[in-house]
């Protein structure tokens, strides 16, 4: 073979459109213009690609920038303090280094993410968006934009900015997480009636799985799969991504929790038992535990534990439908019938304030600007020993009117009733 022919043959393999299949149309007038037009299509379509290609939004390496950069002392200087709690004195090195250098993301996305250490959601927000106006193309500064947004209940908002970070990162596994959480919001109030959107429940699930394909060895993501799951009714499935987020991570109480519901809804007793067990070993707190524990026992004939443990899950949270109910049960099962009666009766007021809560998390997650029903339902919240919504909720309340001094007495008052300081 020659040089030349050599050159041909290259050519012709590397070109898009074979042409040699045009001679089997025939020479007709109407098989050119089917010819043209077919032509024409693929070269509209490749310059569209080309387009498209050159327009989409392209990551920005801000780390090789700060090398150079005039803040880099400043911006060091703030890392350090941040690490090592000096909150005020990171903030004013971050300003500093947003002083000079106010183009690179990684000082916005720095100071940001100092804000949301500090609970200051709406600075938090602020510093975010004038970092991604004025230093574009960080998909790290756009995921903390997006949980920035979804603490203060800004969630389409939120659902946008890790949409971007996404686009611009795509192996980025926690902006995967907190995109499919913001679905998840979307999945239980959205839709034109605030009931849901089923459909948002298939998009968060492909989100947390891919997260979980990204990097399989965060327990977060496989809890994450599991609970879409759940909902989802994919109970064995759940189960799994269940197991290999506590196989992951056995230090954290919550994961136990949601085996143990699992497996109880697949009637898997002992296993439940024995999740729900370590579950309230890890966090007296956890009434939904401790009366899942208290349920699995009953579901058992096992009416002495069930009762013990369904009193320990009012105790925490003394308007728990599902406890009262359960423990109304056993007791009669007992033979104690008034006692019983009165727990079912309970259980039928508990009901009520649970549609309550219910209506206020929905009507919350539409109006995230309105201070009063965000702190209303953080207090409802903390009434019934959900601790970790309601310093959600009141965060929300202080965000939508940062001056408000009653959510911030309430979070004091739930550090208080779990034993904290508000320093911790």
């Amino acid at each position: 073979m020659t040089k030349s022919s050599g050159r041909k043959r290259t050519a012709k393999s590397a070109s898009i459109v074979d042409w040699s299949l045009l001679r089997g149309l025939g020479s007709s007038r109407r098989s050119l213009i089917v010819v043209g037009a077919v032509a024409a299509s693929l070269v509209l379509g490749l310059g569209g690609w080309a387009v498209w290609s050159a327009m989409r939004p392209r990551p920005v390496d801000y780390a090789v920038l700060m090398k150079s950069s005039p803040a880099l002392k400043a911006y060091e200087v703030g890392l350090v303090a941040s690490q090592t709690g000096r909150n005020a004195e990171a903030e004013q090195a971050f300003q500093r280094a947003l002083a000079e250098d106010p183009g690179n993301a990684l000082i916005y996305n720095a100071l940001a993410t100092q804000y949301l250490s500090t609970q200051d959601i709406q600075k938090a927000i602020v510093t975010a968006e004038n970092g991604v106006n004025l230093a574009p193309g960080s998909p790290d500064l756009l995921y903390t934009l997006g949980i920035a947004r979804y603490k203060a209940g800004r969630f389409t908002e939120a659902e946008q900015a890790l949409a971007e970070s996404v686009a611009l990162n795509p192996d980025f596994g926690p902006a995967h997480l907190w995109l499919g959480n913001t679905y998840l919001i979307f999945a239980k109030f959205g839709g034109a009636d605030g009931t849901g959107d089923p459909a948002k429940l298939s998009a968060a699930i492909d989100e947390f799985r891919r997260a979980a394909e990204l990097e399989p060895n965060v327990a977060g993501y496989h809890a994450a799969l599991a609970e879409g799951l759940f909902q989802r009714r994919d109970l064995v499935e759940a189960r799994a991504a269940m197991e290999r987020a506590v196989a992951l991570d056995a230090r954290t109480p919550a994961y136990f929790a949601s085996l143990g519901r699992v497996c109880e809804q697949l009637d898997d007793l002992d296993a439940a038992i024995s999740a729900y067990a370590k579950a309230t070993e890890g966090d007296v707190f956890n009434a939904d535990a401790f009366s899942g524990l208290g349920s699995a026992y009953f579901k058992k004939g096992m009416d002495t534990e069930a009762v013990e443990a369904l009193r320990k899950a009012l105790n925490v949270n003394p308007f728990h439908v599902e406890a009262h109910e359960k423990l109304g049960q056993a007791l009669i099962r007992l033979g104690q019938n008034d006692e019983g009666q009165k727990a079912l009766a309970a259980a039928e007021e508990s009901r009520g304030r649970a549609r309550t809560i219910d209506n206020l998390r929905r009507a919350s997650a539409t109006d995230p600007s309105n201070y009063e029903m965000a702190n209303n339902l953080g207090i409802e919240l903390a009434r019934q020993g959900d601790f970790e919504d309601a310093m959600v909720a009141f965060q929300r309340a202080i965000t939508a009117n940062p001056r408000a001094i009653d959510p911030r007495y309430q979070m004091a008052g739930v550090y208080a009733r779990r034993g904290k300081s508000i320093s911790q």
